[in-house]
């Protein structure tokens, strides 16, 4: 019950903007990760 509501307020709809829009997506991004990293290994240092 303490502190300021509308930034508290904010706080709470950006945790839901999180947890909708970007951890829903989470698993997809790991797959491409994950599953696409040979293309990155495959440069040497140098050449990013």
């Amino acid at each position: 019950g303490q502190g300021d509501a509308d930034f508290l307020q904010a706080k709470i709809a950006t945790a839901r903007f999180f947890a909708d829009h970007i951890l829903s997506a989470a698993q997809g991004m790991r797959s491409a990760i994950v599953d696409g990293s040979a293309g990155v290994l495959a440069l040497r240092e140098d050449q990013f």
